[in-house]
């Protein structure tokens, strides 16, 4: 059993919740985690870039210097991938990056890359915790009373405007919906927040509910 650092506003009490970890796995599969981690990082490539080759590169067509007599090796045309401003051999072109791994192999890396947090104490969570309005300062108090270093992921049950907001400007966090999230979101940051039934509605995300 993990034992979870849980914080509740209402009555400022700190206290520890267990949590089954072997629902999430039994060991930490690192080859499974790097797999998910290379794919998600491909798919947000952009693939934008471009090189001209010597048949785009606008310049001038005629020979650089006569063919003979100058004592140095013949030259095509200032296109010539082998004069400064030519074109570019065998250049990068615009082109797709993204793959995907079969669902299961996403899922499962999901499931253990929060066993990986699990294992190593870096989930928290905040229970009842009820703004009105947004609130920046009572969110960032929140975050201190758990007493966090690094990076920081808030994770909502649903999308919350009052508590997004009051989460999204404290440095060094970022925040999500429970069903927004891949193994990729929680590895990126150090600790991982769970607020009010986020936890739960994750669970049953990943069949383990």
């Amino acid at each position: 059993m993990a034992e979870i650092m849980t914080y509740i506003p209402k009555g400022e009490t700190l206290s520890k919740t267990e949590v089954d970890e072997s629902t999430f796995g039994d060991k930490v599969k690192r080859r499974l985690l790097r797999d998910a981690v290379l794919m998600y990082e491909a798919n947000r490539r952009q693939g934008t870039h471009s090189t001209l080759t010597r048949a785009e590169v606008s310049r001038t067509g005629r020979k650089p210097y006569r063919q003979k007599g100058t004592g140095y090796a013949r030259c095509g045309d200032f296109k010539s991938p082998l004069r400064r401003g030519g074109g570019v051999i065998f250049g990068p072109k615009p082109r797709d990056y993204s793959y995907s791994m079969p669902r299961k192999a996403k899922k499962e890396a999901f499931r253990n890359a929060l066993y990986a947090k699990l294992k190593d104490g870096e989930v928290f969570f905040i229970k009842d915790l009820e703004l009105e309005k947004p609130s920046a300062r009572e969110a960032a108090r929140c975050v201190k009373k758990l007493g966090l270093v690094g990076s920081s992921l808030v994770v909502l049950a649903s999308q919350q405007d009052v508590l997004y907001k009051s989460f999204r400007n404290i440095a060094d966090v970022r925040v999500m919906t429970a069903s927004d999230l891949n193994a990729l979101h929680v590895l990126q940051h150090r600790n991982v927040l769970f607020v009010n039934e986020a936890f739960e509605g994750m669970k049953e995300r990943i069949g383990d509910g």
